[in-house]
Parts: structure tokens; C-alpha cells; sequence
């Protein structure tokens, strides 16, 4: 599960405000740095005293017990071959041919808007409705093998970002 912001365009603080506040809620333990050679741009924690709690995890799941923080200096597609057509959220029509369009936006990814053929919507890609399943960010937070986050988690997010979060599946 990876938790973004709803607007990828808004500014994030830095670590420094997200940190203590993710801590204070039990959900991360202690800075692990990069590991196995993770990209310089992405950095690793332990998980906290209450994330087991915080996602109703009994028993302890199997796998991955890591929280990875990833910056980008641009917004980046996250998505998976479990990616599926986007939708366009005013009346759902279904962009299929969403590899091509993805091609474009990467060429111009600050000024990059989409028509939909079928209404008056146009705005960037990720007001689209991509089932959870993909989204953008030039932030994000990864968890592994958990589901749904829980409300508190992104409203302890949104406190100390002052903006609204969302989340999405993701699967390597």
C-alpha cells in the first residue's frame, strides 16, 4: 500500500515535520537509512510500537516490515501490471489507451491536461479515477503487505501537511 498526496502538486515539508508526527502515533520506529541499495531518493524506517494495531494486523503478517519515504524532483506515475483503464470522474468514460496518454503527460508533465471525449473534463491525470490501483506523486510513503490505512494515519498525515491524502495498492 502506498499512502500520496490527493494533489501531487502541493508541497510536502520535509521529513523533519513528517517524521516526529508518524512516530508520535506508534506508526514509525527508528531511521534505517537506505537499504540494499535503495535509490538515494528513498529512505527506510523501522515499523513503530502501534503499526500492528494501527492496521488490524493479528496475526503478524508475513513478508516486508519496512516504511520506505520516496522523493522525486517531479511527479511520477506509481503504477503496477495490475494497473487498470482509468476513468474519467464526471461520466466515467474509460480511457483505454491510458499508456499512450501517460506517454504524452511524461513530455510535458507541468502543463499536461486531459480532454475527455465524451464531457467537458479537463484537468490533469491524477483527478482521474484509477481504481486505486496507480496514481501520482512526487512524494510517497510505502507499506508493505498492509491493506486500507487507517483514518488516523491520514488525518495524522493531513495535520501535518496540510493537505489531504489518499492512498493506493501497489504490488511489485
Amino acid at each position: 500500500m502506498v499512502m500520496i498526496p490527493r494533489n501531487p502538486t502541493v508541497g510536502i515539508p520535509g521529513d523533519e515535520v513528517i517524521v516526529p508526527a508518524l512516530m508520535k502515533l506508534g506508526f514509525l520506529g527508528e531511521f534505517l537509512g537506505n537499504e540494499g541499495g535503495a535509490p538515494p531518493n528513498r529512505t527506510s524506517y523501522s515499523v513503530g510500537p502501534r503499526y500492528l494495531e494501527l492496521f488490524d494486523l493479528l496475526p503478524k503478517p508475513v513478508g516486508r516490515h519496512v516504511v520506505d519515504f520516496e522523493r522525486t524532483a517531479h511527479i511520477e506515475f506509481i503504477g503496477s501490471e495490475f494497473t487498470e483503464p482509468p476513468k474519467c470522474p464526471w461520466c466515467r468514460f474509460e480511457l483505454e489507451d491510458f499508456g499512450a496518454v501517460l506517454d504524452e503527460w511524461s513530455h510535458d508533465r507541468q502543463n499536461y491536461r486531459w480532454s475527455c471525449p465524451f464531457c467537458e473534463f479537463e484537468d490533469a491525470l491524477w483527478w482521474l479515477d484509477w481504481h486505486r490501483f496507480s496514481g501520482f506523486a512526487g512524494f510517497a510513503i510505502y507499506c508493505w503487505g498492509v491493506a486500507e490505512p487507517p483514518d488516523v494515519l491520514l488525518h495524522t498525515l493531513a495535520g501535518c501537511t496540510d493537505t489531504e491524502w489518499t492512498y493506493l495498492f501497489y504490488k511489485l
